[in-house]
């Protein structure tokens, strides 16, 4: 809540009286997203690549690609 609080200016109490799980999911994407923006700066200043990391394995995406071809098969 403390986090949320501060990012949007708010009381925690104010937070929790009137915020929701939207909230805390746009909270999370945000601070990810600067996350991000701030290794691609750090990065580019440095000339380095800027690394990638996936929070998926490549077989773990190829699993769900595989369940959503085998559920449109049953689908249409």
């Amino acid at each position: 809540m403390d986090f949320i609080a501060k990012r949007y200016g708010v009381l925690p109490s104010q937070c929790l009286a009137e915020g929701s799980n939207i909230d805390v999911v746009c909270a999370e994407i945000a601070i990810g997203y600067e996350g991000y923006l701030n290794e691609k700066s750090r990065a580019q200043a440095e000339g380095k690549p800027l690394p990638v990391t996936n929070k998926y394995s490549t077989e773990e995406l190829q699993s769900m690609i595989d369940s959503v071809k085998r559920d449109k098969k049953i689908d249409g």
